[in-house]
């Protein structure tokens, strides 16, 4: 549905999971985390680390998944440190290297069974592309699988070609909330130096991705490609293919 003016705008904000990347659906997840615990259990045995048993894991894998009620992102680093008991074994490593190399490593074996499933959606090379050509900012906003470190996910972006279409990337350990929270997205006003009226930002999860740019001024375009939410919101898209349209016709440069 049509806002009711057209407007400048400077900036064009993507969401990546479920926007131009597909991860999983919420409904997957469970499995998925069973996966994810279990990768990092091997890895851990490989490093000849100790685990507690099977139910003991699970059970904290139970109470650590959750987020924050005030969507302060909770570090997966310190999730995992508790769920495997590993703060005395991590303090008897020889070295501060030796400790952020089992960190990290224990990060990128929970993030293995999600980036496996993980395909770039046909029309988003394309949209990116037509934004950049336009001379909009683009970056990259989104929150990270379970508190999930920034790195793994630079990665992620550089594994799928996004690195070079977009200005950059912002996530929610970059400032410590999550979206909604309006952290996120004032840090991305700063940094592609666009005013609220002068942004849009695109994605499919109304939770995070309409509730949250709307009370920062900020006009959200929702990705539904399921048709889920049909009429629901202001400004919907089934396919990023429409946002060049939306843009032109709607948001378009005074």
């Amino acid at each position: 549905m049509p806002v009711a003016e057209s407007r400048p705008i400077r900036a064009v904000l993507f969401d990546l999971g479920g926007t131009l990347v597909r991860y999983y659906e919420r409904e997957e997840f469970p499995v998925i985390l069973r996966e994810a615990i279990a990768s990092v259990a091997r890895y851990l045995q490989e490093e000849s680390l100790p685990i507690p048993p099977t139910d003991v894991v699970m059970r904290a894998t139970t109470e650590e998944n959750h987020e924050a009620p005030d969507h302060s992102v909770r570090p997966m680093e310190l999730r995992l440190t508790r769920i495997f008991r590993l703060d005395d074994r991590l303090e008897t490593l020889r070295s501060g290297q030796d400790r952020e190399r089992i960190i990290s490593g224990m990060c990128r074996a929970f993030m293995e069974p999600i980036f496996s499933r993980s395909s770039v959606y046909p029309d988003a090379r394309q949209a990116l592309e037509w934004v950049r050509k336009k001379g909009y900012a683009t970056l990259i906003v989104s929150n990270t699988s379970w508190g999930s470190p920034r790195e793994v996910w630079e990665e992620e972006i550089a594994r799928h070609g996004l690195t070079g279409l977009v200005d950059g990337f912002l996530c929610c350990r970059d400032v410590g909330w999550r979206k909604p929270a309006p952290a996120i997205f004032h840090e991305a006003l700063r940094r592609t130096g666009a005013a609220p009226t002068e942004a849009v930002f695109v994605g499919d999860d109304p939770r995070w991705d309409i509730a949250g740019p709307l009370a920062c001024g900020i006009t959200p375009v929702l990705v539904d490609r399921d048709g889920k939410h049909s009429g629901a919101y202001e400004i919907s898209i089934r396919t990023l293919s429409e946002l060049p349209e939306v843009l032109n016709r709607l948001l378009r440069v005074s």
